[in-house]
């Protein structure tokens, strides 16, 4: 018997079988444009996820987030990092979008987002992580 291999990496095989949309659970550029490349349809982000990107990714933020700091002087530090968290989410969403990969189901989780950056004011532990982050960045 003939064994039948594939070109298609385990991504792009899971992203191929029918009624599956395969989502990418990270807002990392790098990371997401690897799951682009494989068939991803959508990415997940939340305060936790962005927390661990950003202790990755911090080199690259830490100019962005210094310029929100001096741009919103009367921000706390609650305030900054929501911004942070969605000035992450919306770059992902971008490339998302430029991709021509975005599934319907991402379209409307971009609306539940929405929701999810108007609880700024509200107080959460993972936030909290994301503030001693910023402030031992300083």
């Amino acid at each position: 018997m003939k064994m039948v291999t594939s070109s298609l990496s385990p991504l792009q095989q899971t992203a191929a079988f029918p009624l599956t949309d395969y989502w990418n659970d990270s807002c990392s550029i790098e990371e997401l444009q690897y799951a682009i490349a494989n068939g991803a349809v959508g990415a997940t982000s939340n305060p936790t996820i962005v927390l661990a990107v950003l202790k990755k990714e911090l080199p690259l933020w830490r100019d962005r987030i210094h310029q929100i700091i001096a741009e919103n002087p009367e921000a706390d530090e609650v305030e900054i990092a929501w911004q942070v968290i969605e000035e992450m989410g919306v770059k992902a969403a971008n490339l998302l979008i430029s991709s021509g990969k975005m599934a319907a189901k991402a379209a409307y989780r971009c609306k539940l987002i929405r929701r999810f950056i108007e609880m700024r004011g509200q107080s959460s532990s993972k936030r909290c992580g994301l503030i001693r982050l910023l402030r031992t960045s300083r």
